[in-house]
């Protein structure tokens, strides 16, 4: 395995590697061309194949028994058998016959993995200021895909690149793209409902909670965080994928939020802000089978430090804003300063307290201080 250790997250690259939970809290880990998973409550890395390609995102399916890479400046998407390490096949995309350059991708849905007798799949790709989507049979011998011909396509007319794209339970989308501007669409295909934009700022991550209430996106040394879902003068809720939000928004006295480290945090740190790179935020994970609980964090990290904020603190700043377009929220975080730099992070699937974090170093670090 190559030793990767003097990648440096607070350059902005992406390293070639990716990390996924599946339901089991399983991690699935790749580490340029090897793929490792662990298993909970066994410190053993098992070694699963050799894929022959760099994957730097992966998404897991049925039941985690297939896996979909997409690899830096690739123009495909890969599927393998996760159990044999078998590469199935390779969707490739094109446009007006030519390659192109995948820049992310997903499902429509978010949660598919659940679903084990899923054979047909609708991926979403982003290539340049196209958001396109197209079902997949894998029974057929249809394997490349042109987003010329793609019915179910959103073009960024003014010509800025998507970056990043997140699906909901239910289908809907958030996009953002090269210009700083988050869009939530209601299906792919449709004009966007809202243009979230907050100075032009490069994103390098979207999340939002499993109900849409929320949503957030990580800059450089900042997390945006916005309130998504509203209730109407008759009492019914809609959201930003349904309805304008900006005029409400700003009646409501409801802005866009940024959490960003203190000043007494970053003389603790040793840091100065221009040396701070936030990975990708996130949202804490809660039973799917129960979307009436609460999420409790979000969390992020920058060098060697793993950064949290709880949901209830957010919330009460957030409903005492008044007046602002932007506020920047005086949060006090949780942080916890580790002895390697940290790549990525995410929660176990149903259990909010566990966290995974992924280092520059050989192997994964189970945590379990945000109680």
């Amino acid at each position: 395995m190559a030793d990767d250790r003097n990648i440096d997250p607070t350059k902005g690259l992406l390293p070639l590697n990716a990390l996924e939970i599946d339901e089991c809290n399983r991690s699935f880990i790749t580490r340029n061309e090897t793929l490792f998973c662990h298993k909970p409550g066994d410190e053993k890395v098992f070694k699963a194949w050799n894929m022959k390609e760099s994957p730097f995102k992966m998404l897991l399916s049925e039941k985690s028994k297939k896996v979909t890479f997409l690899s830096n400046g690739s123009d495909h998407l890969s599927n393998y058998d996760v159990e044999t390490g078998k590469l199935l096949e390779q969707l490739h995309i094109t446009n007006n016959g030519k390659e192109v350059l995948i820049k992310d991708f997903s499902n429509d849905k978010r949660y598919l993995n659940l679903n084990a007798n899923s054979i047909e799949t609708s991926y979403r790709v982003t290539s340049g200021n196209i958001l396109a989507e197209f079902n997949h049979d894998p029974r057929t011998k249809v394997k490349t895909f042109d987003l010329d011909k793609i019915t179910s396509s959103s073009v960024n007319s003014k010509g800025f690149g998507y970056t990043s794209i997140l699906p909901s339970v239910d289908g809907n989308m958030i996009a953002s793209a090269s210009d700083g501007i988050v869009r939530f669409y209601s299906e792919v295909g449709k004009k966007s409902k809202n243009n979230i934009d907050l100075a032009g700022e490069k994103i390098y991550g979207i999340d939002s909670t499993k109900n849409k209430e929320w949503v957030i996106w990580t800059t450089k040394n900042y997390i945006c965080i916005i309130r998504s879902s509203f209730k109407d003068e008759d009492g019914k809720t809609f959201d930003a994928f349904q309805k304008t939000i900006t005029k409400i928004m700003r009646e409501k006295h409801m802005p866009i939020m940024i959490l960003k480290l203190l000043d007494e945090d970053l003389k603790k740190m040793n840091l100065i802000e221009d040396k701070v790179h936030f990975t990708p935020a996130k949202f804490d994970n809660i039973p799917y089978t129960n979307s009436n609980l609460d999420h409790k964090y979000i969390t992020t990290s920058t060098n060697n430090f793993q950064i949290s904020w709880l949901m209830k603190d957010i919330i009460k700043a957030y409903e005492n804003f008044h007046n602002s377009e932007v506020n920047y929220a005086n949060i006090k975080p949780l942080i916890s300063e580790y002895k390697f730099n940290i790549i990525d992070q995410k929660f176990n699937f149903e259990s909010s307290p566990n966290l995974v974090i992924e280092s520059n170093q050989d192997s994964l670090t189970f945590n379990r201080f945000l109680n």
